[in-house]
């Protein structure tokens, strides 16, 4: 039973979100190789105007054509291995409670989780650059960028804009993305987003007000909002 247990705490771990996950094509495999038959964008099937007229829509004769398409095939071959495994054994597992072996099946989660987050990243050097153009302009460049208050909400909009002008927005709004900050522009991006919060709140609120009064046919002293 325990070891069913913790197979389960383990797979539940595994399952959980990283943003690493929702961009990426997660696969897990028992094979060496790995098959990705795909179409390709020079494949894909194009859409063709038939039957212009009803006249022609009512000829029996017309055949509806099919359009072919090519797959291509992609192979993954999996060379490398990374092993995360812990031994116990039988006089400490008989002393151990039943929740620190599933705590210990969640921690072997949480560890190949963090490796394979690792291992997306440490590949950055063959994804497209993103940096300062010349004179703090953002797009596609190599010079790092210096994340500031002003221009952290920039950082975001350039890097969805590059993804739009690659033809890659409908997959980026099915994926969604990530931005891998510093704990210091994190702070910035969290800055951010407090001070349009609170700008909301005002503009809510300021409508809010004025709906009262509208409604009640009188001015309301006593509505007031204070933001810290």
């Amino acid at each position: 039973m325990w070891q069913e247990s913790w197979e389960n705490k383990l797979a539940q771990r595994l399952d959980k979100p990283q943003n690493w996950k929702e961009v990426c094509d997660v696969v897990y495999s028992d094979t060496q190789n790995y098959n990705f038959p795909l179409i390709s964008t020079a494949n894909e099937p194009a859409v063709a105007s038939q039957f212009t007229s009803a006249a022609v829509r009512s000829d029996l004769t017309k055949v509806i054509p099919f359009i072919g398409v090519t797959m291509t095939n992609q192979t993954l071959g999996i060379t490398l291995t990374d092993i995360d495994s812990v031994y116990i054994d039988y006089a400490n597992q008989a002393q151990s409670v039943y929740s620190n072996l599933m705590a210990m099946g969640d921690l072997l989660g949480k560890k190949i989780g963090e490796r394979a987050e690792t291992v997306v990243l440490a590949d950055h050097a063959s994804w497209t650059d993103f940096g300062d153009t010349g004179a703090g302009v953002l797009g596609l460049a190599v010079t790092d960028i210096t994340p500031s208050a002003t221009n952290i909400d920039d950082i975001v909009a350039g890097v969805i804009e590059q993804i739009y002008t690659a033809n890659g927005f409908d997959i980026y709004k099915e994926n969604g993305g990530f931005i891998v900050w510093t704990p210091a522009t994190w702070t910035l991006m969290v800055q951010f987003m407090q001070a349009e919060l609170v700008g909301l709140l005002k503009s809510f609120l300021i409508d809010l007000d004025t709906l009262i009064q509208r409604a009640t046919g009188r001015k309301q002293e006593s509505f007031r909002f204070c933001a810290a």
